[in-house]
């Protein structure tokens, strides 16, 4: 690369890591809190359980609505299209076809990312979920366990939604 294409990246670069400094600085502000009250591991815990959240729920989605578009794409192709050619015409449509699967790659993408950083959020339902613990009383309606309804069904509902 030569100097100016240097050059033109650096108000990239700064752009980029002002945008990311609310949240670099917010972790590590939490990270060192954690450490001064003795806490570390329930730190780290809480994070890698938003980024495995974040993680899953974003390639599970962006494989579901990517595949599913894919899909409606291959089979929109083989079935015979009846335009009545006199009615109007569109010149660009050649053109947005080609470019189509890097509309739907980039839409996909995005939703994705949406609906990771959602799930990601609910670390702590997630949380609750994976320690939960018996309460050792009975639901005198429907025989459960009352932790039941304190750990187990926030998380049947946040995977509900």
């Amino acid at each position: 690369m030569s100097r100016k294409n240097w050059l033109g990246l650096i108000p990239l670069l700064v752009l980029l890591l002002l945008s990311f400094s609310n949240a670099i600085v917010t972790f590590w502000t939490d990270w060192l809190w954690f450490e001064e009250t003795g806490y570390p591991v329930l730190f780290t815990r809480s994070f890698f359980a938003e980024v495995w959240l974040t993680c899953v729920f974003g390639a599970v989605f962006f494989v579901g609505v990517y595949g599913n578009a894919l899909l409606a794409r291959a089979l929109a192709r083989r079935m015979p299209h009846h335009f009545v050619e006199t009615l109007f015409e569109i010149p660009q449509l050649e053109t947005l076809r080609a470019g189509l699967r890097w509309i739907l790659l980039a839409g996909s993408l995005v939703l994705s990312y949406l609906v990771g950083t959602w799930a990601g959020g609910q670390w702590d339902i997630y949380l609750l979920q994976q320690n939960a613990v018996a309460f050792g009383m009975a639901d005198p309606l429907f025989g459960r366990d009352i932790g039941f309804y304190f750990f187990t069904l926030p998380f049947y509902q946040f995977l509900y939604s």
